[in-house]
């Protein structure tokens, strides 16, 4: 099985060498292709030293247009028979690519990883972050293990050849449009608890309801194309309370400390929400994504 990786970055100089030299320990890939769109940093530079290796296929796009835009780039040159995504602020830990992969049993369609957030327990936001991705993963197993899951997280997801060849311009959730597509295929979508991916929860007020306006406005608009879709593990609500309270209560349990970050997280949330239901109705559709610019400090 050939394995390709896609990169889509946008002023990721701090991270970008640092991810592309860990995924090039990973032997079972056969090829890298990074599209750095209208970077005004020096990423592409931090790539030049990635020369050197067949490996790796750096794509650069004069203009930022979108991630969907960088990424039909490239479903159009990717040759693996499964291709794995990841954004280019995450770090994924040693041998996950190797995990993530040996995840596809037959009927298998898309793959995700576990994001597992690198923020402490310091300051409110940086709780308010732990809390809403613990959550997420939470949930996310649950509805694995019944059998119910429609959505693979985009912090590290694969999907076999075929599954989707192209993604509409104006798709703000990546992620999400090719989990449906490979719902709608017959394929099912699993999840790899043991494929871990680090990366930085949003640690201000402004890029949590920055980045959760965004992700509703994509499921919004998905939701609107197709009506039956159960949505991602974080809206999950809306399909009944059991699996959400208990993934809630399961995370408050491990991590008491956790409590009183959840006022902030519901009002934030509910904000976010507000705005996207502006937004959605006045026609922002957020393709071209606002950066969260406290997402990129990786340690």
């Amino acid at each position: 099985m050939r394995v390709s990786l896609g990169i889509c970055a946008y002023n990721e100089e701090r991270n970008i060498s640092k991810l592309v030299t860990s995924v090039l320990r990973e032997s079972c890939l056969d090829e890298i292709i990074v599209v750095a769109s209208g970077c005004t940093d020096s990423t592409v530079e931090e790539l030049t030293r990635f020369e050197g290796d067949r490996r790796v296929r750096v794509i650069v796009e004069p203009r930022r247009t979108g991630k969907v835009r960088a990424f039909n780039a490239i479903l159009s040159l990717y040759r693996g028979d499964v291709l794995v995504s990841l954004p280019a602020d995450v770090l994924p830990e040693e041998g996950a690519i190797s995990r993530l992969l040996a995840a596809f049993e037959d009927g298998v369609g898309v793959v995700g990883g576990l994001p597992i957030p690198a923020n402490g327990e310091e300051g409110i936001l940086d709780r308010v972050a732990l809390l809403a991705w613990r959550y997420h993963n939470e949930l996310m197993l649950r509805q694995a293990r019944r059998g119910t899951l429609s959505h693979a997280s985009g912090e590290m997801f694969a999907f076999r050849r075929g599954v989707v060849t192209r993604l509409p311009s104006d798709v703000v959730n990546d992620d999400a449009a090719i989990a449906i597509v490979a719902l709608r295929g017959g394929y099912r979508i699993a999840v790899a608890p043991s494929a871990r991916v680090r990366m930085m929860g949003a640690r201000t007020a402004r890029d949590f309801v920055t980045q959760r306006r965004r992700v509703v406005v994509g499921h919004l608009q998905l939701r609107g194309q197709h009506p039956s879709w159960n949505g991602p593990p974080s809206l999950a609500l809306s399909k009944g309370p059991e699996d959400p309270v208990r993934a809630l209560f399961s995370v408050l349990r491990e991590s008491p400390r956790l409590i009183m970050a959840l006022p902030v997280a519901v009002a934030l949330d509910g904000l976010a929400r507000a705005l996207a239901w502006v937004d959605w109705h006045s026609e922002r559709t957020h393709h071209v994504w606002q950066i969260a610019t406290s997402t990129k400090s990786l340690p």
